[in-house]
């Protein structure tokens, strides 16, 4: 069974791998000599045009735009997805025990599928005056073509 001595240590080099930033005197921090660390993280709001997107931080659910999150320091991943739109993804930092404010994301509308079938098969597809192939086809879309 380990020692009340060995079991702070153990938990010293866990919140280590926590807790990266060094205490004023610019020594290790440990809790074992009971001197203050600082959080490797800071908060960072987030908004989305439009709102109401899915996000995520490090493929972890966190809720909809807009909101306020905390992101570490080291970077985060940060992923949005709304149905109708392309996901959005981006490293993303705060300087640790900050706010900040992210400028507002624009989702980009995501392509579209478009199938045409003809009884018989075979007959011709032309968009805009251009020979695209012929039936069954299917078709990936930009959003208003």
């Amino acid at each position: 069974m380990a020692s009340p001595e060995e079991r702070c240590q153990a938990l010293s080099r866990a919140l280590a791998a926590v807790f990266t930033r060094l205490n004023s005197a610019n020594t290790a921090t440990s809790p074992c000599n009971r001197r203050l660390i600082s959080p490797a993280w800071g908060e960072k709001q987030f908004n989305s045009q439009p709102q109401g997107a899915d996000l995520y931080i490090d493929d972890r659910l966190i809720g909809q735009t807009p909101l306020t999150t905390e992101v570490l320091e080291t970077g985060s991943d940060l992923r949005l997805e709304l149905s109708g739109y392309k996901t959005f993804n981006q490293q993303v930092t705060v300087n640790a025990g900050t706010s900040a404010e992210h400028p507002t994301i624009k989702l980009i509308l995501s392509d579209g599928t478009l199938q045409v079938n003809s009884t018989p098969s075979g007959a011709n597809v032309t968009i805009d005056k251009q020979f695209l192939g012929t039936t069954p086809l299917e078709l990936a879309m930009a959003p208003f073509k």
